[in-house]
């Protein structure tokens, strides 16, 4: 028997909060899709797509509260990523032309690690999201949007396997973290 899997996504921004709950039950997977306006106006029509598995609908049907829900069996499940992207495109009763946002859909039910590290120079401490290797360079990612990233030098260092041995301690350290929380400074050479 296989354990039943779920996960939740959540977003807003001035005038939408989204929300994903997915299930997996066995193979048979499974989510629903809360859509709620915040904004003044009354929706007439919203088409919205979720990236990046480009999965999209379109609804002419909210309540008179700007509410709208949808839910599915056997149709897929979301779970591999930790963001998703929602787009959505709407028309206001009563105004001329269309709107559109983007919201981040953040996955609710992963324990988030936070990393601060120390980089070699001892001149700075930052909070990184995701640790690279790139040649002898070990770089941290600071923030991340849909299309781009922010990174950072941690540290320098004689080889590329170094750069490596480097990162494999961070991952040592951050495997025996049960707080949520970490603190690792970058060695020398």
């Amino acid at each position: 028997m296989l354990k039943t899997k779920k996960v939740r996504y959540t977003g807003e921004n001035g005038d939408w909060s989204v929300e994903i709950n997915a299930k997996l039950a066995g193979l048979e997977g499974s989510h629903s899709i809360k859509i709620r306006y915040k904004g003044s106006g009354t929706v007439e029509r919203a088409d919205y797509r979720i990236f990046p598995d480009d999965y999209e609908g379109g609804y002419p049907d909210f309540d008179n509260k700007g509410n709208y829900y949808w839910a599915c069996s056997d149709c897929g499940y979301y779970d591999q990523k930790d963001e998703l992207l929602f787009f959505i495109v709407w028309e206001e009763r009563g105004k001329a032309g269309e709107k559109a946002g983007f919201i981040d859909l953040k996955r609710a039910d992963r324990r988030k690690l936070m990393l601060w590290v120390l980089t070699q120079n001892k001149r700075s401490i930052v909070n990184v999201k995701e640790v690279t290797v790139k040649g002898k360079t070990v770089e941290g990612i600071i923030s991340r949007s849909f299309f781009v990233y922010w990174s950072r030098v941690l540290g320098e260092y004689d080889s590329h396997e170094r750069a490596m041995d480097v990162v494999k301690q961070i991952h040592k350290k951050l495997e025996g973290e049960a707080r949520g929380s970490t603190a690792f400074s970058m060695p020398d050479m």
